[in-house]
């Protein structure tokens, strides 16, 4: 099992060992610096090129998992924009939409003009810069990989939405909470294979991989995500984990997942596998699937 807590991300360290008035996030191509007064209530926060000056009122985010991430934390009523599928929780249901996240009404986003624009699809350059322009702060994250850059998500949003200061540590407290119970030994599930959209397997350096191995041991051993199911023949498979736009009719179809003991013997498993694409503190529902 993997000790999720003992692998302490560079950008946490940064933030606990700070004493002063400033810290630096960096995870990847992100970048977040402050340098505050406390006169100022943490603010103002940089974001790469861009400066949120003081607490954003406003927001419009593009991302479902962002806007679900923001009603967790208690942020849901500063949405004014949102992107045709962020359709959840209920309440999100009726903010106005922007359209696709890839492709957004900037017309109407200018004409809202929320403080900050939060999305994890990319925005041309130009568009960045005219949106900033227009007083509003882009904010473009990276999709998270796994737990620890999920976990990097909430800390970023804490310190974007409330400066440099100790309230923003909620937002990381509120993760581990939330995730607490993968790091026990109640679950177990044996060797597994998780077969997700396309019928690809995910394999090393996927938020599957990185969720479900604290319950089990994945048999996938390569990159990413691969079409080859002939990767799982003659392999110990204890348990088949699949997305749940399938059925067991259309498992046994496939030559080489029928002939799988574990298929055989209905030892398969359908999750939702939306709870991967919009990563949130709902992963836990599949923690919960798979105790029974």
């Amino acid at each position: 099992m993997r000790n999720f807590y003992k692998a302490v991300s560079l950008f946490l360290i940064i933030i606990l060992s700070v004493t002063s008035c400033s810290f630096f996030i960096k995870d990847d191509d992100l970048i977040i610096t402050s340098n505050t007064s406390e006169d100022k209530g943490g603010y103002p926060v940089f974001f790469g090129n861009y400066e949120i000056e003081s607490e954003p009122s406003t927001i419009a985010s593009l991302s479902p998992a962002i806007t679900e991430i923001l009603f967790e934390l208690g942020f849901g009523d500063r949405i004014i924009l949102k992107s045709d599928f962020c359709d959840f929780p209920e309440a999100a249901e009726s903010i106005k939409s922007v359209g696709s996240p890839i492709n957004p009404d900037f017309d109407l986003i200018i004409e809202q003009k929320p403080d900050v624009l939060l999305s994890f699809a990319s925005i041309s350059e130009k568009d960045l810069n005219i949106l900033y322009k227009n007083g509003i702060v882009p904010v473009i994250l990276n999709a998270p990989q796994d737990m620890e850059s999920l976990k990097s998500i909430y800390t970023i949003l804490g310190v974007i939405l409330c400066g440099n200061n100790e309230k923003a540590l909620e937002s990381t407290d509120f993760f581990e909470k939330s995730f607490e119970q993968l790091y026990t030994d109640e679950v177990k599930i044996g060797k597994f294979a998780y077969i997700t959209t396309s019928y690809r397997l995910a394999g090393k350096s996927t938020i599957e991989d990185d969720f479900l191995s604290n319950i089990g041991e994945n048999i996938i051993q390569s990159e990413g995500y691969t079409d080859d199911l002939t990767a799982l023949a003659d392999k110990q498979v204890d348990i088949l984990l699949v997305s749940n736009e399938y059925t067991i009719d259309d498992i046994k179809k496939i030559p080489e997942l029928s002939k799988l003991e574990c298929v055989e013997k209905n030892r398969v498993i359908f999750l939702d596998n939306q709870r991967f694409e919009r990563p949130t503190s709902r992963l836990m529902q599949i923690l919960e699937k798979l105790k029974y």
